[in-house]
C-alpha cells in the first residue's frame, strides 16, 4: 500500500494492525454464541465457564515466558470499532498513508 501511494499519490491510505478482537456488544443483541464449533479461545473460555465443555486443551509450551505457553494480546471489539474511529479522525488532519497500531499499551 505504501509503494502504491508512493507511485500514484492519488488517494489516502489508513493501514490498521490489531489481534484477537473479543467480545460482544454491551447490549448482548450480537452475542458470542457460535453456530459450529469456536474458533478462537475467547469462545472456548466462554464454553468452560458455562459449562458447555469440561476441558480446555492448550497447545505449545516452548515460548520464552515463564511458564512456556504464548501471551496474546486482545481488544475488546467496542474498542476496536473506536479505534477504527479514530485512525479516520486522525488521517482526515494527516492524509497519506498512515499506520496504527490498536491494542494494549504496554507499561
Amino acid at each position: 500500500m505504501k509503494d502504491y501511494y508512493t507511485s500514484k499519490n492519488d488517494i489516502s491510505i489508513v493501514i490498521l494492525r490489531y489481534f484477537n478482537p473479543m467480545g460482544a456488544h454491551e447490549t448482548s443483541i450480537i452475542g458470542e454464541e457460535p453456530r459450529n464449533n469456536p474458533n478462537n479461545l475467547m469462545l472456548y473460555i466462554y464454553q468452560l465457564t458455562a459449562e458447555k465443555i469440561n476441558k480446555l486443551n492448550i497447545f505449545g509450551s516452548d515460548y520464552p515466558t515463564p511458564d512456556g505457553s504464548c501471551i496474546r494480546d486482545y481488544i475488546h471489539i467496542t474498542d476496536l470499532v473506536q479505534g477504527h474511529i479514530s485512525s479516520l479522525e486522525a488521517h482526515n488532519n494527516d492524509p497519506g498513508v498512515q499506520v496504527y497500531n490498536l491494542g494494549k499499551v504496554k507499561a
